[in-house]
This record gives structure tokens, C-alpha cells and sequence, in this order.
């Protein structure tokens, strides 16, 4: 049919966009007028189809197949009769560049290392699947380089697709690190198994050209739980090469050179390389070419410490006793660095440094959280404690980002904290952040009336969400677990609702009340001997609240969700959490598109993409 789509052509679209809604959004793409699109008239996709072709050969949009073509082949561009190149689907709404770069900013003193940067693209551009890998002792500058990757120039022409990055950390949660993945390239559904979410990974970015930043991998399920794909790449930072393949590329990233050691020292002491003193030949020898031991020793000086003042502090160190404490360590002169600049801080800011070891793994820490800690601790007023925070960042102990007022640190810097503050410190701490997001909260008593209204949670209210129960456990509290668990309040009509799970449901963070479920289901497997009743009984309560969750959403029908947004029984947020849950493929394409138009215009099309994401894995049309 001249004008109109082939036999085989007619045939792809009906096997691909099998449902009115996936059927009309590539038609919008195309440009194709709303009130020609076929209705349900069509009893099957092919005479829907078959529809779209005569109204294309009757001339209803200019050049209408080729538009057509082209806006079915942006969505999968492998696919042959679309125009692409390969087997596969990709990823619809991709990760982007911009979102990366905003989130992992070059340092404010970054200093280029091109030699390294430079062999990890190299390795990088060459094709095939599987993992590079960044590796080397802590505080060598790992982060630093993968930072640099991902803002150079050639790496975006690479990966098309996008890009994200997953802060991993030692005891990872491998679903968790999927689910975000998974969340970045359009497939929101928590995930509950690991097998689960590689499948989904591998259906998700097949034909995709996608790079996946894995940062501070300790164990070799991460690695494992992220399918081989041709055109998808994992950079993984790493202190050991266990957690990779035995085939992975390496690049190594050890101390830098003296030149570049001299332009950091001096980049973070806000001096030229030629006003280097004689005494910074000493603080050059004693940071051994680490990035984060110049960074600290340069910001003393910054801060206005003497030179001579910061290399007899370096000199007065107990060597051997940091070395005691870390016997892997491969640096032990960095160690040094971090003890004397510690000592160098006003009196009893040492204790409160020290306390920042509970965040080891969290990501960038809202500062109210650590103001909120020190005021429990230390009792110290907020205006004190934030004043710290700064002299903190100052010296490089921490990194403060004043555009999201969040607080981060490097790794090696939280083990030295921890290190320092002791067993029943650490625990103490744990204790007091839990006790003060309870009390934030309102407390168990009133039933916690500060998490009713998910629509006025802040940055601190999320952290919290994801992040009390590990700090209650990391308290040796597993009870206050279960009492927050458990706590639940009254409803109209006579009936409850979890308090706890409700509050994740509001504001669309299913995935992370999961992960704090399975934190715990692993404690109990791992705090009491193997006989023990009580971790029958706790693990069977975590099983049970981890099926409800899964087969709730499978319940509900897309229609009842949609009604139950029309009469504002419930918040969207918590309807599209159970519509994005939903397992079925069919049925989830079906309650998205349903809650779509309930959506202000800009949320409108992700999860119209959703929607369409789900309904081409529907393999019956």
C-alpha cells in the first residue's frame, strides 16, 4: 500500500504495541492527529494496525510512515523493522547525563590525573559487556577518577543511553542496588529477589549502550547480580579484585606522581605550587601521593595553620598504634594525617567527628540529621553544631553541599571515626540518631503522628524513612524494630493501617521499606544461635510482611485504584506505588496509564513510559 505500512511492518507494530495505550503513545510521537487514531472498534492488533496503515496511505500526516517509523525506532532502536540495528528493546526513559553530573560534581580543588582517566575510557570504549574496574587502597582517589570518567566529553558520545550511579557500600542489599538501577532506566517496581532483578535488568537494557558507576564494592554478589550485556558497562571502585570477574578489565588507581601531589597540596592550601614551603617536603612524604591525605593537610593550612604546626603534628602521631588498629592497611602514613588533623581541632570537636561513623554507607546525610545528633550528644545548640559542620569541611573531614545542605565524607575518613569512637560509642550513636527521628516523629506513644502527612515530608523525614531501622538495629534495639513495625493507628470505619509501611507507601518509597525488612529479617538470622525460637518467630513475621507486600498490589484491580484517586480515599502517590508493583505486566500497563491523567502535566509522561515500558513485554497480544 503505497504510503502505508508493509505486511511485515503492520505485523511488528501489532506484536510490539499491542494495547491502545502503548499503541497511542507512539503514535503521539509520531504526530499522528488524536481524533484519526482507531478505536476499539478493532477486535486485534493487527486491525488496529492494519487501520493505521490506511490512514496513513490517505495522506491524515505528512511523510506519516517514515514519522511513524522513526518515533517506534527511538523507543527501540535495535529493532530491525523500526530501522535499528539488533535484536532487543532498551530502556525508554532513559538515565541522563545532566541528572549524573548534577549529583556527583567534580571536587572544588579536583586536580586531572588524565593518565588513569585516559586507560579507564580506553578500556571503556572497547565492546563487549562486563565490568572495568577502578581499583586500589582506600583514599587513593577512586571516586575522584570515576567522577572524572563520567564528566568527560568522550564517555556521553559513548553511552547514549545515559548513565547512573549507585553508592554500594560494604553489606550491600543486592535487590536494593538493583531496584535503583532498575528505578533510573524506567522500571520502578521493588525488586524482591536477586534472580528477579537481573532478569528484569536484562529485559530492561537489552539493546541499550548504558554505563552503571558502582562505587566502593566490597562483595562479588554486586557484580554478579547485573546481567553481561553488549552495550552495557559497569565501573566498579573497588579495594579488592574479588569482586570482579575473573575476566574484567582492571585499571589500576594507586598514589599519584610527585608533580600532581604538589598541585593538590597546593590546590587545597589556596597557593601556587611555587609558594610551597620547604616544610611541605615533609607533609609530601608523610601523605605518600594520597589524594585524601593532601586534601586534609592542605585545607589545615588553608584554615591557618602553620606549615611547621601541621608537620610536627604529623611528626607526634602514634605510627605504631594506627598501625595496630588497621593491619591492612596498606598506607599506614595516611593514617597519620588523619590523627594529627583530627588533633588539631578545637577541643571536643573530636568526639563529635568521631560520631559521624554511624553514616558510614548513607549517602549524603541531610545536615539536620548530624545537627540533631550533636545536640543529643553533645548538647550542643544548632547554631554551635552547624558552625562545626563547617570548620569540618574546611579542614576536608567532610564535604558540604550547601546547594542540598547534605553532608558526605570519605569512606577511609568514616573508618577512622569508627576506629576511634569504640563499640559501645558507635552503638550510643546509633542509638541517639534512632531516638531522635522517633521523637521527631512524635514518638511510639501518640503513634507517630509526625508521619500522617507524606505530602509535607522533607529531606530529613526520607532519610529517616530509609534509614531508622538500620540505625535501630546498628543499636542493638532489634525490639524497637519490631514495635515500629507493628505500631499501627485507627481509621475511619474501625479498621487500621501500618503506620510504618503506609508512610513508605505515601510517598512512593515501597522499595526502601523492603530493604529495611530484609535488614532485619538478616539480623534475626544472624543474632541468635541457630536454635533459637525468637529468630523463628521474628523471621516468619518479616516473610509474611514481605508476601503482603508483594501480593497486596497484585489484588487490586486497575480500576479500583483509579477510583480510589477520583474520590481522594487515597493519596496518588500511594496508588501508583501499588500500580508500579503490580506483577502482572497487563495489568500494571492498564493502572498506570489509568492514573496517568490524575498526574500534574510534568510527572504526565514517566509514567506514561512506564506504561508503555510494560505493556512491550507482553508477549501474548
Amino acid at each position: 500500500m503505497v504510503g502505508g505500512l508493509s505486511p511485515a511492518e503492520v505485523a511488528e507494530f501489532a506484536r510490539v504495541f499491542a494495547d491502545l495505550p502503548s499503541a497511542r503513545q507512539v503514535l503521539d510521537a509520531a504526530g499522528f492527529p488524536r481524533e484519526r487514531v482507531p478505536g476499539l472498534n478493532a477486535s486485534t492488533p493487527v486491525q488496529f494496525w492494519e487501520s493505521v496503515s490506511v490512514e496513513l496511505a490517505s495522506g491524515v500526516l505528512e511523510d506519516g510512515r517514515r514519522s511513524l517509523l522513526a518515533a517506534a525506532a527511538d523507543l527501540y532502536t535495535a529493532n530491525r523493522v523500526f530501522g535499528g540495528g539488533g535484536a532487543g528493546r532498551r530502556a525508554v526513559w532513559m538515565s541522563s547525563w545532566e541528572r549524573l553530573r548534577a549529583s556527583r560534581p567534580l571536587p572544588e580543588m579536583f586536580v586531572h590525573r588524565d593518565g588513569v582517566v585516559d586507560e579507564a575510557i580506553g578500556l571503556l570504549a572497547v565492546e563487549g559487556a562486563g565490568a572495568v574496574g577502578l581499583i586500589g587502597g582506600g583514599g587513593t582517589g577512586k571516586s575522584t577518577v570515576a567522577r572524572a570518567v563520567v564528566w568527560d566529553g568522550r564517555i556521553a558520545e559513548r553511552f547514549t543511553g545515559g548513565a547512573m550511579w549507585v553508592e554500594v557500600n560494604p553489606g550491600a542489599d543486592m535487590c536494593e542496588v538493583q531496584g535503583r538501577v532498575l528505578a533510573a532506566f524506567g522500571d520502578t517496581r521493588p525488586v524482591t529477589e536477586v534472580a528477579e532483578g537481573r532478569e528484569r535488568l536484562r529485559d530492561l537494557l537489552a539493546g541499550a549502550h548504558c554505563l552503571v558507576v558502582l562505587d566502593d564494592v566490597w562483595e562479588a554478589g554486586v557484580v554478579e547480580a547485573f546481567p553481561r550485556l553488549a552495550g552495557v558497562r559497569l565501573l566498579v571502585t573497588s579495594r579488592n579484585t574479588r569482586v570482579l570477574h575473573a575476566d574484567a578489565s582492571i585499571c589500576p588507581v594507586g598514589p599519584v606522581e610527585e608533580a600532581t601531589a604538589r598541585r593538590l597540596l597546593a590546590a587545597y592550601a589556596r597557593c601556587t605550587v611555587k609558594a610551597l614551603p620547604p616544610a611541605a617536603t615533609g607533609i609530601l612524604a608523610r601523605c605518600g601521593g594520597l589524594a585524601v591525605g593532601l586534601a586534609v593537610a592542605g585545607s589545615l593550612v588553608a584554615e591557618l595553620w602553620e606549615w611547621e604546626e601541621i608537620a610536627q603534628a604529623f611528626d607526634a602521631a602514634d605510627l605504631a598504634g594506627l598501625t595496630a588498629r588497621f593491619p591492612d592497611y596498606p598506607y599506614p602514613n595516611l593514617l597519620v594525617v588523619l590523627a594529627a588533623g583530627i588533633r588539631l581541632l578545637p577541643e571536643g570537636a573530636a568526639a563529635r567527628f568521631h560520631e559521624l561513623a554511624v553514616f558510614k554507607g548513607h549517602g549524603p546525610v541531610p545536615i539536620p540529621v548530624i545537627v540533631g545528633l550533636w545536640q543529643t550528644s553533645g548538647q550542643m545548640q544548632p547554631a554551635d553544631a552547624r558552625a562545626l559542620l563547617r570548620q569540618l569541611d574546611g579542614v576536608s573531614l567532610v564535604q558540604i553541599d550547601r546547594q542540598t545542605r547534605t553532608v558526605t565524607a570519605h569512606d577511609l575518613l568514616f573508618d577512622f571515626a569508627r576506629s576511634e569512637i569504640g563499640d559501645g560509642g558507635f552503638t550510643a550513636a546509633h542509638g541517639r540518631v534512632a531516638g531522635w527521628l522517633l521523637d521527631r516523629w512524635g514518638g511510639f506513644p501518640e503513634g507517630l503522628p509526625g508521619l500522617r502527612d507524606a505530602a509535607g515530608f522533607d529531606d530529613v523525614d526520607r532519610y529517616g524513612l530509609t534509614w531508622l531501622v538500620p540505625h535501630l538495629l546498628a543499636a542493638d534495639d532489634p525490639d524497637q524494630v519490631d514495635v515500629l513495625l507493628a505500631a499501627e493507628r485507627p481509621m475511619p470505619g474501625g479498621r487500621t493501617e501500618s503506620v510504618w509501611y503506609t508512610a513508605h507507601e505515601d510517598q512512593g518509597s515501597t522499595a526502601s521499606y523492603l530493604a529495611a525488612i530484609r535488614a532485619a529479617w538478616h539480623d534475626a538470622r544472624t543474632r541468635y544461635p541457630a536454635d533459637d525460637s525468637r529468630s523463628f518467630a521474628r523471621q516468619a513475621s518479616y516473610a509474611l510482611l514481605i508476601g503482603s507486600v508483594t501480593s497486596m498490589a497484585a489484588n487490586i484491580p486497575p480500576a479500583l485504584l483509579v477510583r480510589l484517586v477520583e474520590t481522594s480515599t487515597w493519596p496518588l502517590a500511594r496508588a501508583l506505588t501499588y500500580a508500579q508493583a503490580v506483577p502482572q505486566p497487563e495489568t500494571r500497563a492498564q493502572a498506570l496509564s489509568g492514573l496517568a491523567p490524575y498526574l500534574p502535566p510534568d510527572q504526565r509522561g514517566p509514567i506514561l513510559t512506564q506504561a508503555l515500558t510494560t505493556a512491550t513485554t507482553i508477549n501474548d497480544p
